[in-house]
């Protein structure tokens, strides 16, 4: 399959996983060749955003962090998030279900960087703009998980919140290492 054909069948798929219906796990490649696929748009979308100049939001500082150090942060938060995502499937036992799900996670994800991106390049200052995008990302997992692990809504929410609580550790695990760099605010 032609990469951006990929593309597009995963952002249909997405939209789909949003849309809550059940038939949204056919517009994903869940082969090998599809994880490598979407391994590589989070890449993608990770390195971009991290590159991509945020608007100047009145009494914020400019920059939070340079772009390599938001690499390191996006990247680490992700492994980890992917991690606590195997460890909990194993204990659920849904562990085959493993490799459909970080497919259709980490389109998700791209397209959340996508959104963000576009946010920063339109620079939109108001700080709705991201907090929606965060919610809608977190009914993309919820709905995700759903649809493509068939999880019940309580094992759905102990998802969520070990990936979230996961990320805010590592996030800030992460940030504790990082060198402090002249005129960088840290978080």
């Amino acid at each position: 399959m032609n990469y951006i054909l990929e593309v597009g069948a995963a952002l249909r798929g997405c939209l789909a996983v949003l849309l809550g219906r059940r038939d949204a796990v056919e517009h994903f490649n869940l082969t090998l060749h599809g994880l490598v696929g979407s391994l590589i748009a989070i890449v993608i979308g990770n390195a971009l955003l991290a590159v991509t100049p945020s608007p100047h939001v009145e009494g914020q500082p400019d920059i939070f962090l340079t772009p390599s150090q938001a690499v390191v942060v996006n990247f680490g938060v992700t492994a980890i998030s992917i991690a606590v995502i195997y460890y909990y499937l194993m204990v659920v036992g849904r562990k085959s279900h493993f490799v459909p799900f970080i497919v259709v996670y980490n389109w998700g994800s791209f397209f959340n960087s996508v959104i963000l991106i576009g946010i920063d390049l339109a620079a939109i200052t108001t700080l709705l703009a991201p907090a929606f995008v965060a919610i809608l990302t977190i009914y993309f997992f919820i709905r995700a998980a759903r649809i493509v692990i068939g999880l019940p809504p309580m094992l759905v929410a102990g998802m969520i919140i070990a990936q979230l609580a996961s990320g805010f550790v590592t996030l800030m695990i992460i940030m504790s290492f990082l060198p402090r760099v002249e005129g960088v605010v840290p978080i």
